[in-house]
């Protein structure tokens, strides 16, 4: 008889704040309580400004034909390195 029970269903629960991007700048130890534990009811906020999905797309099309071209030997792979690392850092700083 106990056979037929299902096991019970875990439990949901709410899926994790985005971060929010602002301008505003917070203080060191903003997300702290009294007692120096995290204050984790604030949302979280980005330290810099973040890549939006359009600049995601371009970025990842320009690699995509990169990678083309170094395939076919349009550029050599010498070439290709210095292109890529060229989008890495214009990546990090988007």
């Amino acid at each position: 008889a106990g056979a037929d029970k299902k096991p019970a269903k875990p439990r949901q629960t709410a899926a994790p704040k985005s971060v929010i991007v602002t301008d505003q700048v917070e203080q060191p130890g903003a997300y702290k309580t009294p007692d120096g534990y995290p204050d984790l009811n604030k949302p979280l906020t980005a330290a810099n400004a973040q890549m939006t999905n359009t600049d995601a797309k371009s970025l990842e099309d320009k690699l995509a034909i990169l990678a083309t071209q170094r395939k076919s030997g349009q550029i050599s792979e010498k070439e290709y390195n210095r292109r890529v690392e060229e989008f890495r850092k214009m990546g990090q700083t988007q």
